[in-house]
């Protein structure tokens, strides 16, 4: 579902201001390896996401990781560049309910949906046979929350035991991930 070309990123500037709305993805970047490439990927109204992946895609390159924070910007992170160096295809996307840069303006089930809209992006592609969430941060309650709805349905998220259940027609499609990792989870 990739909207615009793939922008080539060794020594160039990148203002992609108008197809991130108002937001730059970098620089100046200069890469170590040669062959990276960034899409972008629009995975819902309001949700960017940058694809990065190595342009000869080995078989590395087959394992997709989606990074996120619960909140923070992921577009241009460094772990996606990062991955991209080593063969792994890294989607980063953001999320639509996090714009004030508070804590308290997140809406954790929408996020979980969008996070739903970037695994399924990742398995409808044909260069991608394995979906790992990283989570960093929030990103690790996140991904957590995500894995659990999607291995055991809407069950999950509707225990009276919650302070903030869900609303169980988003959840119950979600596609599970492979695997998922946190980093400083909190």
């Amino acid at each position: 579902m990739t909207v615009s070309e793939t922008l080539k990123r060794r020594g160039m500037t990148i203002a992609a201001a108008s197809l991130f709305g108002g937001a730059v993805i970098s620089e100046d970047m200069a890469f170590a390896h040669d062959s990276i490439t960034q899409s972008f990927v629009h995975m819902a109204i309001g949700v960017p996401g940058a694809l990065y992946q190595p342009d000869q895609l080995s078989l590395k390159a087959r394992i997709a990781v989606m990074l996120r924070h619960s909140g923070g910007d992921y577009l241009s992170h460094t772990g996606c560049t990062e991955l991209s160096q080593r063969d792994y295809s890294a989607l980063c996307p953001n999320n639509f309910t996090r714009k004030t840069g508070r804590n308290f303006d997140i809406d954790i089930y929408q996020a979980i949906s969008e996070a739903g809209k970037g695994v399924a992006y990742l398995r409808g592609r044909d260069d991608s046979d394995t979906v790992i969430l990283m989570g960093h941060s929030g990103g690790s309650e996140l991904f957590s929350a995500y894995q659990n709805i999607a291995k055991n349905r809407p069950a999950a998220c509707q225990s009276e035991a919650l302070s903030i259940t869900c609303d169980a027609q988003p959840m119950t499609c979600l596609p599970p991930a492979d695997g998922v990792m946190w980093l400083d989870p909190n």
